[in-house]
Parts: C-alpha cells; structure tokens; sequence
C-alpha cells in the first residue's frame, strides 16, 4: 500500500504531500482522502489554499473575487 517517493516510503492514498501520486501537494489546510485532495467541508481550494469563500476578503464568493477596501466580504458578497 505504498510508494517510494523521493526515497522514502509513502501512502498515496492519504499524504497530503504525495496524493493520488508522487510529487501531487494538497492545498494549505487541505487533506488527502482516499488519493484525492480535498479542503474542509465549507471551504475551496482557490490558488492553492483551501478559503472559506464567505469570508475571504481575496477570494470573495469565489476564486479571485476580491473586494476592495474599505469592502469586506460578507456571506460572499463583498460589502462598505
């Protein structure tokens, strides 16, 4: 049930550095399931870091949504 990856030996199904295959990473917060990335229920991967898309300022609704200041994102949307 592993594999050798740079010299050392690892679960592809659940290394959060090695997912599905060798050298595939897992975004930030992220975790590998079954050899699949996957973020925390509620969050997206958006350039690679899972983000609460309700909250994030950068990534506001969804991936690349910013909102400028003195906008914050609320419930998705961004808001004065």
């Amino acid at each position: 049930g592993q594999v050798v990856c740079g010299g050392a030996c690892v679960n592809t199904q659940t290394s959060a550095t090695h997912c599905g295959m060798c050298g595939r990473a897992c975004a930030a917060g992220g975790s590998c399931q079954t050899g699949m990335c996957r973020c925390p229920m509620g969050q997206t991967s958006c350039g690679g870091a899972c983000v609460n898309t309700m909250t994030s300022n950068v990534h506001c609704g969804l991936c690349g949504g910013a909102c400028t200041a003195p906008q914050t994102c609320q419930s998705g949307v961004c808001r004065a």
